[in-house]
C-alpha cells in the first residue's frame, strides 16, 4: 500500500472512530495529516489559498500576545492553528470525488453507534458514563430526558447530528435508487428516521433547524437553476416552496397564523442569550481591532461579573471572532469562507452527486449552527468542520483546474 493509499485510509478510519472515540479518531487523522504534508511537499505550503490563513495566524497571535489577561488565555488559539495545517493537509486526499463519498459514508456509519448509545440511554435510563480502557475512552451519558448521544452536551450531540444528517439523505437516495437490495433500503430508511428523531429529542433549536434546512436543501434543487437561450428553467421543487412561501405571506397578512408564530416566537427566544451576545457586542467594540485575546470574553466575565450565572463563551463563533481577534480577523474568515463556497457552488458541486451536494448542505448547516453557538470548541466538530470545508475548497480547485484544461484544449 502506498502513501496516499495509506492515508486517505487512515482518514476514513478517522472519520468513523471520531465522534465514539476522543483520542483514536483524532489521532487517525493526524497520522493522515502527516501523511498528506509528505505527499505534498514544502513548497506546497506557499500556495495562494494558504496566505489569508496566514494573514489570520498572524492576526490571532497578535491578540493572543496582546490579551489584558496575559498569556495564561492563549490556549484558544489552539482551536484555529492546528486546524489550519489540518485543513492544508488533507486536501489532497479531498480532491477525488470517490473519496468524498468515503468521508461521507464513514461519518455516516461512525454516527450509528451514537444513536445506538443514545437512544439506549433514552430507553433503560442510564445515567453514569460509560468509560472504555480506563477513562480513555467516554461515553457520556446523562439521564435528563435528552438525547445527547455520547456527547457531554445537547448542543455538541446536535452540531454532530446536523454535519451528518445531510449524507444519511444521500445514503438513502443513493439506496432508493439503486433499487439493488430492498433490505439495504429498509436498514437505510431506518438510520435515516433514527438520525431524524434524535434530532427532535435532542431538544436543541439548532437541530431541529437543521433537520428542516437540511431537509429542505437535500431534497430541492434550490440552487438548480438553468439558464437556456428561452430564459431560466425552475426545478419543479423551487416552484412548490415559492408557493408556499406566497401562501404563507398571504397567511400571515390575513393574520391566519398569528397563534403559531407566537409559539415560534418563544420556542426560539432565548433571554439569556441575547443578554451574553449584548455583553459580548460591548466587549468586542472596545477592542474593535485586535480583540480581547481568546480568553477575553471569559476573563470580562470574571471581572465585572455582568450575569447572575457563570457562563463561559459567547455562542456565536462570529462574535466570538471579533471579541478574541478582532474585526479584522473577523472580516479574513468570513470572507476566506464564503468566496470559497460561493465558488464551489458556482462550480457545480451541487450537481456533481449526492454525496457532493450533502458536503455543501453540511457544511451550510454547520455554519447556521456557528451562528448561534460555539461547538467548535470540541475538537471534533471542530475537526469535522475543518473536513468539509477542505473538501469544498479541493473540488473547487479541481473544478477550476479542470475548467481551465478543457479550454486550453478548446484553444489549441
Amino acid at each position: 500500500m502506498n502513501k496516499y493509499n495509506f492515508g486517505k485510509n487512515l482518514l476514513f478510519a478517522g472519520c468513523f472512530l471520531l465522534p465514539t472515540s476522543g483520542y483514536i479518531g483524532p489521532f487517525l487523522i493526524l497520522l493522515a495529516c502527516i501523511c498528506g504534508s509528505s505527499l505534498q511537499g514544502f513548497k506546497a505550503l506557499f500556495v495562494k489559498k494558504m496566505y489569508p490563513l496566514y494573514l489570520l495566524s498572524v492576526l490571532i497571535l497578535i491578540s493572543a500576545f496582546a490579551s489584558p489577561f496575559g498569556l495564561q488565555s492563549c490556549g484558544g488559539i489552539f482551536n484555529w492553528l492546528p486546524f489550519f495545517w489540518l485543513f492544508w493537509s488533507l486536501s489532497v486526499y479531498l480532491r477525488d470525488k470517490n473519496n468524498i463519498k468515503c468521508v461521507a459514508m464513514s461519518l455516516v456509519y461512525g454516527t450509528i453507534p451514537v444513536l445506538i448509545i443514545g437512544f439506549s440511554q433514552l430507553i433503560f435510563g442510564f445515567n453514569e458514563s460509560l468509560r472504555v480502557f480506563g477513562s480513555f475512552i467516554v461515553w457520556h451519558l446523562f439521564d435528563n430526558g435528552e438525547f445527547t448521544g455520547v456527547f457531554y452536551n445537547r448542543n455538541i450531540c446536535a452540531a454532530w447530528l446536523a454535519a451528518s444528517f445531510p449524507f444519511f439523505v444521500a445514503a438513502i437516495r443513493a439506496e432508493t435508487h439503486s433499487n439493488e437490495n430492498t433490505s439495504k433500503s429498509f436498514v437505510a430508511s431506518l438510520a435515516l428516521f433514527s438520525v431524524s428523531l434524535a434530532m427532535i429529542l435532542s431538544n436543541s433549536r439548532n437541530a431541529i433547524g437543521s433537520l428542516i434546512f437540511g431537509t429542505l436543501g437535500m431534497i430541492a434543487d434550490i440552487f438548480s437553476v438553468n439558464q437556456s437561450i428561452s430564459g431560466f428553467k425552475f426545478s419543479r421543487s423551487s416552484v412548490t416552496l415559492f408557493v408556499i412561501a406566497v401562501v404563507s405571506s398571504f397567511g400571515i397578512y390575513l393574520g391566519l397564523v398569528h397563534p403559531a408564530l407566537d409559539a415560534l416566537g418563544q420556542f426560539f427566544t432565548d433571554e439569556y442569550r441575547l443578554e451574553i451576545w449584548r455583553f459580548g457586542v460591548l466587549v468586542a467594540s472596545k477592542n474593535f481591532l485586535v480583540g480581547s485575546g481568546p480568553g477575553g470574553f471569559i476573563g470580562y466575565v470574571s471581572l465585572l461579573s455582568p450575569f447572575d450565572k457563570p457562563f463561559y463563551h459567547v455562542h456565536s463563533l462570529p462574535l466570538d471572532l471579533w471579541l478574541s481577534y478582532g474585526f479584522v480577523a473577523l472580516a479574513v474568515f468570513l470572507v476566506y469562507v464564503f468566496v470559497w463556497l460561493f465558488i464551489a457552488i458556482r462550480s457545480g458541486m451541487l450537481q456533481e452527486s449526492l454525496f457532493s451536494k450533502a458536503w455543501v448542505i453540511s457544511f451550510l448547516l454547520l455554519i447556521i449552527v456557528h451562528v448561534t453557538d460555539l461547538p467548535y470548541l470540541d475538537a471534533r466538530i471542530n475537526l469535522v468542520g475543518w473536513i468539509l470545508f477542505a473538501g469544498i475548497v479541493s473540488c473547487a480547485e479541481s473544478s477550476a483546474l479542470a475548467s481551465a484544461e478543457s479550454s486550453n484544449d478548446a484553444f489549441d
